[in-house]
């Protein structure tokens, strides 16, 4: 990469997606690697939930409410259950259909 390109929002980007993939194709292969996508990924989320937060603040919200997405991130550990729940009846041949997920008393995703 040259500065040139380096001096766009549009350059870092295509940076930062080629590093990504170049990392992700190499985590078995080098301990850097891992680290730098582990790093690369913290910094993603710390930039969703840093500008989220503040334009949640700015548009008027306050306290917990100021987290984006929040109905999402409460229901995310039931969601993640129910994932483990029906990938493991998939994997194990059990049953064609997701009627019974694993906690049937949380509201989903899809209620929000």
């Amino acid at each position: 990469w040259t500065a040139g390109t380096l001096r766009t929002p549009v350059g870092w980007a295509e940076k930062f997606a080629h590093d990504t993939e170049w990392n992700i194709g190499h985590v078995a292969d080098d301990r850097g690697a891992s680290l730098n996508l582990l790093t690369g990924l913290g910094w993603v989320a710390l930039l969703y939930f840093g500008v989220g937060s503040v334009l949640n603040f700015l548009a008027g919200y306050r306290g917990p409410e100021i987290v984006p997405n929040l109905a999402f991130w409460i229901a995310y550990p039931a969601l993640v259950a129910d994932g483990i729940y029906v990938t493991k009846q998939l994997l194990s041949g059990e049953s064609r259909s997701v009627k019974g997920m694993a906690n049937s008393n949380h509201e989903t995703f899809s209620t929000f």
